[in-house]
């Protein structure tokens, strides 16, 4: 073309400018019905795209495109379109701008700086921003009043000059050692950002768009006009479409874009102008373009402001080796964000529970969306081709994994592997050591339950043995109570009175004699056939067999029987038969006897605390005497019965003593008490 234009200039000087302005025109008409027919065939208008301005366009480094718009942040894989604003992550819908670092995006809007790092989202508020940069792990922001450097979730100011502290900054970059800042007062170029010593003002004019060519850096001026920096020296002044909206470096071409003249491509080497591309010599219907932006296979992506987004194809498109990234990983059913599972060369350690584990896995190709296909390996385990891009794996046994996942484009561009490295611990239970104590622990078990057993058994018998003996002696204590109930001494002097009064014809005393004599003896066979009597048949034996001694004492006494028993019938309280009936014996034989004085006995009941107290009282000569005159004799039956009373109430339960009226013995009283017991 600029071989025909500089004929048409010789041409010019030679023949007359009527002639010349015809063939001109023609020119024109001619090289723009080239352009359109060589144009159109390239450009491809996609399908669905969001129906909104897209005022930046870039890739990450899946090969997704991501495009900054009034409506949102749009993510685009080659055949669908995914929406972040603030109906799911944003803060606000307004992206003015963004920028992609390894697996986290930087995306600034009216009001906010937000990150979004995997699938989570981090706000931060700020003024309107309109670039974002980073250099050497710092990232800067550029924004309508003034610059700001992010650090520890917090965007600082950064004092440069009053001139730029809250100046509209509209783009910034970093170039041959220095930063460069274009803003609305003037063009800048400062050593550094934080506490910079250099300050130098280039131009005072507004300054928006930046762009690094070789050496030289390109700014656009007053949105009209191309200057070419070279240094610290405007070195090229191009005038150019009105209205820029963009400036992008494409192989060795600079495309320029506007809201109004549509594209202009400049030779990146010597800024001379090479073509045009608007609504009449393409598929654009519209002359407003915001953005534009080369993939990696050097397809131009074009957004226009009726069209949303076109694609511009190249005339032989590259083949390009497919690179997987594995966009996920979710250990039981939660998404794994403490590494990135695309760069993590370390093994990672899962609890056993922890046995579910996924993946997920993305390779992006704009051109062909549907010709990818996915194949993972597991250890031994390798799944055929397919599109889907995840796979759950679900309650895996405990051991070492190894992970691996390609992709393929045509069935032919084969990936690298993808290897992901992770290992479930075996359960505590399962673990050698732990079965070892385990074992262990219940050896010690059976032991110590053997010993127990062994020990409870012993017990028992011990105990049973015990009982046995406690019967044996119970029963031997009940044979001899029996058997002392009724004293030979006693049946002899009884028999002896029935004689005597039979001998002097008194028959009433023997008649009554023998009557109470036979009332005894059958109540003691009666009651020897039973372990208790009632109170009141036994009170009315114990008066037989008073009545009987007092018969056949010399000795004159008397006796009383009291009782309180709280309501109680005294036939309805139970009591081992004749168990006073030796203590009485032994009150007149050994207390009474010896009196110079009439004697008395006193008998009573009580009852106490679910226990009945039996006392038997006589004003004889008392516990000591009785004892010098006992001299060697021991009553026998006192002391079975004073056994069979602990036997039944335990130690405590059973007490002879002397009863006193200051220094002088007047009596002695036998107490015991045994369990109330009743027979309803």
């Amino acid at each position: 073309m600029m071989g025909l234009v500089n004929n048409f200039i010789t041409f010019y000087h030679n023949t007359k400018k009527v002639n010349a302005l015809f063939l001109v025109l023609g020119l024109f008409c001619s090289l723009n019905l080239i352009g359109q027919n060589n144009t159109n065939q390239d450009f491809v208008i996609i399908k669905n795209a969001p129906e909104t301005t897209i005022t930046s366009i870039k890739q990450d480094q899946i090969g997704h495109l991501w495009m900054a718009t009034p409506q949102g942040l749009i993510q685009f894989d080659g055949t669908e379109f995914s929406h972040y604003n603030a109906k799911n992550s944003l803060l606000t819908n307004y992206v003015t701008t963004f920028s992609i670092k390894k697996d986290s995006l930087f995306i600034g809007t009216k009001t906010h700086l937000s990150i979004k790092v995997n699938a989570t989202f981090h706000h931060f508020k700020s003024k309107k921003i309109n670039k974002i940069i980073f250099d050497k792990g710092i990232t800067y922001v550029a924004t309508d009043e003034g610059l700001y450097y992010f650090n520890k979730n917090y965007l600082h100011p950064i004092e440069i000059n009053t001139q730029l502290d809250f100046a509209k900054i509209n783009d910034i970059i970093f170039h041959n050692g220095s930063f460069f800042i274009a803003s609305n007062r003037g063009f800048w170029k400062v050593d550094q950002l934080i506490n910079p010593n250099k300050r130098i003002q280039l131009n005072s004019e507004t300054y928006s768009i930046l762009l690094q060519n070789g050496s030289e850096l390109i700014a656009v001026k007053n949105t009209n006009t191309i200057a070419v920096f070279d240094g610290n020296k405007i070195t090229q002044t191009i005038k150019t479409i009105s209205k820029i909206t963009s400036v992008t470096k494409i192989e060795n071409e600079i495309w320029i874009t506007s809201n109004k003249e549509s594209i202009e491509i400049l030779d990146a080497s010597t800024y001379l102008f090479k073509r045009k591309i608007n609504k009449y010599n393409s598929k654009l219907s519209s002359d407003s373009v915001y953005a534009i932006y080369a993939d990696f296979q050097k397809n131009r992506w074009i957004s226009t402001k009726n069209e949303g987004l076109i694609r511009y194809k190249k005339p032989i498109a590259e083949l390009r080796k497919p690179i997987l990234f594995i966009e996920d990983i979710q250990v039981s059913y939660q998404s794994l964000d403490s590494i990135n599972p695309n760069n993590f060369d370390g093994i990672l350690k899962l609890k056993a529970k922890q046995s579910t584990i996924s993946f997920q896995y993305k390779t992006v190709d704009l051109l062909h969306p549907n010709k990818i296909e996915y194949r993972w390996t597991l250890n031994a385990k390798t799944s055929n081709w397919s599109r889907t891009n995840s796979i759950v794996f679900r309650d895996l046994k405990p051991s070492n994994y190894t992970f691996s996942v390609q992709a393929r484009v045509f069935g032919s561009q084969e990936s690298e592997h993808r290897i992901f490295t992770f290992v479930i611990a075996t359960p505590f239970y399962k673990k050698t050591w732990f079965l070892i104590t385990f074992s262990a622990f219940l050896s010690f078990l059976f032991i110590a339950f053997t010993v127990r057993y062994i020990r409870v058994l012993k017990r028992k018998n011990e105990q049973q043995i015990t009982s046995l003996q406690l019967k044996n002696h119970l029963l031997s204590l009940e044979q001899k109570a029996l058997q002392l109930q009724m004293n030979p001494h006693f049946i002899f002097n009884v028999l002896n009175g029935i004689k005597a009064a039979g001998n002097a014809g008194n028959k009433t005393e023997m008649n009554a004699t023998i009557s109470k004599f036979a009332t005894l003896l059958r109540a003691i066979l009666n009651n020897s056939r039973t372990e208790d009597v009632a109170l009141q048949e036994e009170i009315n034996t114990l008066k037989n067999y008073v009545e009987l001694e007092q018969m056949i004492h010399s000795k004159s006494f008397d006796y009383e029987i009291k009782t309180q028993l709280k309501g109680i019938d005294p036939e309805e309280i139970l009591i081992p038969s004749m168990l006073l009936q030796p203590f009485i014996e032994n009150s007149i034989k050994h207390g009474i006897q010896p009196l110079n004085k009439e004697g008395l006995i006193v008998l009573k009941f009580e009852v106490k605390s679910s226990f009945l107290h039996c006392t038997i009282d006589d004003n004889g000569v008392g516990l000591q005497q009785s004892k010098t005159n006992k001299k060697q004799y021991k009553s026998v039956a006192i002391s079975v019965n004073r056994a069979r009373i602990e036997n039944f109430s335990g130690k405590n339960s059973f007490t002879i003593k002397e009863l006193k009226d200051k220094e002088n013995t007047i009596g002695t009283r036998v107490w015991f008490k045994i369990p109330l017991k009743t027979d309803y």
